[in-house]
């Protein structure tokens, strides 16, 4: 099993609006601005390499993106779930958790689409809701909400080896035929440094991304990519005043560079021998 899923990759978006990130939906805002265009020059993109890839859409989105999503289906990517209002599920209740999930999951069927994942808003699942997942929702076979980075003030710890979770293989985790997909990180010094994407790829200088990343692709380990519609929008946003410094340049900082960035990751992913895949092409 190892051999048959060395050396493969997959592509992803968390399809969600800038006024859903954490630190600026707790302020007064306007989502009358989208920058949903982000949507259309990653499809570009994947289109241009011929990749098919993972979209988890917010469910209070879709209304917002109808055809955009039409275009993800038309162009044969899967589709999964982002929550409904985009909360960090370790914030709500096991009944809140369960409704915002049934909401997300009605808003596309509405769509005629069956998703089969999840991830979860800022990698914010928990132990007890990844166990809600792959006990009770039979429809779903995958999470990718793991991620070994414990310095991230958002990101969740989940204990696989607690929840019975066997290792596939580096990255991949799999219980009663449920599969966890880790987000690519990899150790430098004492800390684990994301090279899958997100922010990183816009924060890091190019040299050192590039640097680490094809460190980790060395070892032939299974990659996860992911990015945001605001990261490849060409538009100006107005953050609200309240947002501190840091946070506004988290957000604005290098996003014109995002598109070619992504280019030089696919572009390294095949000079590494590297395949691309969905996630539900991994479950099988």
């Amino acid at each position: 099993m190892e051999e048959n899923l060395c050396k493969k990759a997959v592509f992803s978006m968390d399809v969600e609006d800038w006024f859903h990130l954490e630190y600026i939906n707790d302020y007064e805002h306007s989502s009358e601005m989208s920058m949903k265009d982000g949507i259309q020059k990653y499809l570009n993109l994947l289109s241009k390499y011929d990749i098919r890839a993972n979209f988890f859409i917010v469910g209070n989105f879709v209304q917002y993106c109808p055809e955009e999503i039409q275009s993800i289906i038309e162009a044969h990517h899967e589709i999964g779930l982002h929550s409904f209002n985009h909360e960090r599920p370790i914030t709500l209740s096991e009944k809140s958790f369960l409704d915002d999930l049934k909401l997300n999951i009605q808003a596309l069927e509405n769509l005629g689409i069956t998703p089969k994942g999840y991830r979860a808003p800022c990698f914010a699942l928990g132990n007890s809701f990844l166990n809600l997942l792959a006990r009770d929702f039979k429809q779903l076979i995958f999470d990718s909400s793991f991620i070994n980075q414990k310095e991230h003030p958002l990101y969740t710890p989940i204990n696989l080896d607690k929840l019975e979770f066997v290792k596939r293989e580096e990255g991949i985790f799999e219980r009663n035929g449920f599969l966890e997909f880790e987000v690519s990180t990899i150790k430098f010094f004492k800390f684990n440094i994301p090279i899958s994407g997100g922010g990183y790829i816009r924060i890091l200088p190019w040299f050192v991304y590039k640097f680490l990343l094809k460190k980790y692709l060395n070892t032939g380990k299974f990659y996860t990519f992911y990015i945001h519609p605001f990261e490849l929008s060409i538009k100006k946003i107005s953050l609200p005043k309240e947002v501190s410094i840091l946070n506004r340049f988290r957000f604005h900082y290098n996003r014109k560079k995002t598109y070619k960035r992504i280019e030089k990751t696919i572009c390294l992913l095949k000079r590494y021998g590297y395949s691309f895949h969905t996630f539900s092409e991994l479950t099988t």
